[in-house]
């Protein structure tokens, strides 16, 4: 099968684009319409106390968690912009995206991720998760930021995968064109889980091969993504 690669040139090669399984979908409304009129509050904490940028690295209100590429700004834009097109064409809706924390603009998210006995917060954790997980995942790009539109919000809840074993998990969670996983550590002392978000896209826009990624690393506490018992 043809493919096409976009590769982001990086000192570790964290950031590689990829294709992923093929699917034309195509028929689908417009971006804007889709996917930015979702009532994501730009007032919620994470953003800031004037409702735009971020203030650190993990995340606080209902939007727990950050995702963030501090040493790698160009590849993280380009990056974005890949998993854009499963939505449309990126340079006809999406504004810049920075990955430093402290930034106005950049990607949060919200996990409601639940294993078959409940997570223990102080470990002992060995379970999948169940299929009810799901993640919300905003995009607040510069159009956002400027208070010109809303943030461009997902909701993947259309099946989730994935378990936890000790101190690592894997999650995976697909929305309608694709599934973005986290892949990491849990650090019981600080209540945190710390690690990798990706994407893995069934769309293109055009009708091309769909494009698949790293963002970048992330952040969240452990009950504000997993639900503790």
């Amino acid at each position: 099968m043809k493919t096409k690669i976009l590769t982001l040139i990086l000192c570790s090669s964290l950031f590689l684009i990829g294709c992923s399984k093929k699917d034309s979908g195509g028929g689908f409304s417009g971006p804007r319409d889709r996917y930015r009129d979702q009532q994501t509050n730009v007032n919620d904490p994470i953003f800031g106390s004037d409702g735009l940028g971020f203030q650190a690295c993990s995340g606080s209100g209902s939007w727990s968690g950050t995702i963030f590429a501090p040493s790698f700004q160009n590849e993280f834009q380009s990056t974005v912009e890949a998993f854009a097109t499963a939505m449309g064409d990126p340079s006809t809706f999406l504004g810049s995206v920075d990955g430093r924390c402290g930034s106005e603009t950049g990607m949060a998210f919200h996990g409601t991720i639940e294993t078959q006995q409940g997570f223990d917060r102080n470990g002992n954790n060995s379970a999948d998760i169940t299929q009810s997980s799901r993640i919300s995942l905003a995009i607040i790009d510069s159009v956002a930021a400027q208070g010109d539109d809303l943030p461009i919000s997902i909701d993947a809840f259309d099946g989730a995968f994935g378990y936890v074993d000790g101190n690592y998990a894997v999650i995976e969670v697909e929305w309608e064109r694709g599934r973005i996983i986290f892949d990491g550590n849990i650090d019981y002392n600080s209540q945190l889980f710390i690690g990798q978000a990706s994407f893995e896209n069934y769309h293109h826009f055009a009708d091309e091969d769909p494009y698949s990624g790293t963002f970048g690393d992330f952040e969240v506490p452990l009950c504000s993504f997993f639900k503790c018992r």
